[in-house]
This record gives C-alpha cells, structure tokens and sequence, in this order.
C-alpha cells in the first residue's frame, strides 16, 4: 500500500508541476510576445515628429533659439533642427509611421510639406518605412532624395 500511495502522490506533484510548467510557460509567453510588440505609436499629424526614444547629448533646437534637451514624447515641428552628440542617440516617429534613428553626431531638420520631409545636415541615420507607399522626402546639401517604402 505504501508504494502505491508514492506512485500516487507522484503522479499527484507530476500534474502540479506539469501545471505550474504550463502556467510559467504561458507567462513567459505573453511577457515575450508583450516586449516583441513595439507599442502602437501615437498619431503624428504630418508636417510634425515625435521623439521616441532620445539619450546622452540629443538636442533640439527651434527658431533660431537656444538647444534645448531631448526628451522621449517630445513633438517636434517643422524648421527644428536635432542634433546628436558624440554619445547622444535619437529616434523620431513621422507621419505615416516612418521610424529615422539618428546616430551619433549627426544633425536633421523637419520639413515643411503634407509628405514627412527630412534636412540631412550630418551623421548618420537609418529609415525605416512601415508600410508600402510610405514616402520620405531628404534633403542633403547636395542632392533632394525621394524614398519610397516597400511595395
């Protein structure tokens, strides 16, 4: 008897254990899928930017003005120019969804204009277009390049 009460509580913890597995594993599941998924972005109206992600020396400048800090939520508007130092980082949310990440050292300006328009002074930046028929319009001292996403 005593060796069929061991089998039976082992058969007992086994479907506990099996359970907390699959309760841990779902947790899991759901915290990585919650982190994976960027959260929805707030409508940027066109002609405008939101700072998403801004650290060490971003800065804003706007008319002509003192800069000013970076920060996360920021709107930013056309003529403000954003300037990275040489540990500061950045990344601005436009219409459309179109993501730019600024490296450091490197300097843009918002456009003016119903498309999101983008002044490239300096750096190094990388675009990324959601979806397909997205348009970037960049303006470097050189040349105006026209960039359309996917599709």
């Amino acid at each position: 008897m005593p060796a069929l009460l061991a089998v039976a509580q082992a058969g007992v913890y086994r479907a506990r254990m099996q359970s907390k597995t699959v309760c841990g594993a779902l947790w899991l599941l759901a915290a990585a899928s919650a982190w994976a998924q960027p959260a929805a972005p707030a409508a940027v109206v066109a002609g405008t930017a939101k700072v998403a992600f801004a650290s060490g020396d971003a800065r804003v400048q706007r008319g002509g003005g003192a800069p000013q800090p970076l920060a996360q939520g920021t709107v930013l508007a056309a003529g403000d120019v954003i300037d990275t130092g040489a540990g500061g980082r950045a990344q601005l949310l436009l219409a459309d969804g179109i993501r730019v990440a600024l490296q450091a050292d490197s300097r843009v300006s918002l456009g003016h204009g119903a498309a999101a328009v983008l002044g490239f002074g300096a750096g190094s930046i990388r675009v990324v277009a959601p979806a397909p028929g997205t348009t970037l319009q960049l303006r470097t001292t050189r040349a105006a390049i026209r960039v359309r996403g996917p599709g």
